[in-house]
């Protein structure tokens, strides 16, 4: 049987009901405890993103590396790099997520000293060497907006991890996690290479990813959706500083 989470094309976040409430509920929350608990317990963290390798290369390159990871999460990103790297020293990880996500982060990962969990922007430190996006960008109304908003923090570097790029226009649509309906946008790569040039970052690279759904490497099924929102893979995508 087809695995829709998608329903509907529409225009803006506005447009969809739905919220983004789950992201501090039981279920969510049970997930990240289980992710976690089983990192702490020495469980290497299984992580296909290439955030691991590129920040390992440029920790390298200075023997030092400022890192900001915009929604996070309770550290399991942090830990897929603490897991290949010799030494966490001269390594500084900022983690930004909602206040419950943060809280446990900082209750399981109290002894990270290299860690640091923010729940505001107001906290944020004024300069990163990496800033990097894991599978969220789908859930912001004003792209533009947040990356005029980090682009002050002159990061070298921005990598976009899981993006929901390559449809051949962009669009809003409605998700469901878990029988959490809420927006989510798919982007053209035009579009979202559009968005990053305008705060001063280019195009670098760009690598297909696709996810582990219910046991099995695939996509969504998007059948149902027009032929031109549709994708069958996702995009590892870093952008540098022009």
């Amino acid at each position: 049987m087809p695995y829709q989470i998608f329903n509907g094309v529409y225009e803006s976040f506005g447009d969809v009901e739905g919220s983004f409430d789950f992201f501090s509920a039981d279920l969510y929350m049970g997930k990240a405890i289980e992710r976690i608990d089983a990192a702490v317990a020495g469980v290497p963290p299984h992580n296909t993103y290439l955030f691991a390798p590129v920040a390992a290369a440029l920790y390298a390159e200075k023997g030092k590396l400022s890192v900001l990871d915009f929604g996070g999460g309770p550290g399991i990103t942090y830990l897929a790099l603490k897991d290949i790297l010799p030494s966490t020293e001269g390594l500084t990880y900022h983690t930004l997520d909602n206040p419950q996500v943060c809280a446990l982060g900082r209750s399981r990962l109290k002894r990270e000293s290299a860690l640091v969990f923010h729940d505001t922007m107001d906290t944020l430190d004024e300069q990163y060497d990496l800033i990097h996006f894991g599978s969220m960008l789908q859930y912001v109304e004003d792209l533009d907006g947040l990356l005029a908003a980090l682009s002050a923090k002159n990061a070298k570097h921005i990598l976009v991890s899981d993006a929901m790029v390559g449809t051949g226009r962009t669009f809003v649509t409605q998700a469901d996690y878990y029988g959490n309906k809420h927006p989510f946008c798919f982007y053209s790569l035009s579009d979202m290479q559009s968005h990053f040039s305008r705060v001063g970052y280019s195009l670098k690279m760009k690598a297909p990813f696709v996810p582990t759904i219910r046991g099995f490497v695939k996509f969504y099924d998007m059948s149902n959706l027009p032929e031109d929102c549709r994708v069958n893979h996702t995009l590892h995508l870093l952008f540098t500083r022009a």
